[in-house]
């Protein structure tokens, strides 16, 4: 009986675990690519031609997104 409330107990966890960890490194690879969108900006401002990368912005925030809403799939209840 003793097994059955831990597997009751933890599972939660695991779930909760599963999904910081998918939010978390979604973080990382979105800040990665507003670096590289910070960088390309200051080469090209350094050359005199200033444009503002829209594209990795865009990439980053759909990675960012995506991994926001693995960690509510993952947390959520299912009763």
């Amino acid at each position: 009986m003793a097994h059955d409330m831990t597997q009751i107990v933890t599972q939660p966890a695991a779930r909760s675990l599963w999904g910081e960890i998918f939010y978390r490194s979604s973080l990382m690879l979105a800040g990665f690519f507003v670096l590289l969108a910070l960088g390309n900006l200051a080469y090209k401002a350094s050359e005199g031609d200033p444009w503002i990368p829209v594209f990795p912005l865009v990439v980053a925030l759909v990675i960012w997104l995506s991994g926001r809403s693995l960690r509510y799939m993952l947390n959520a209840r299912i009763d």
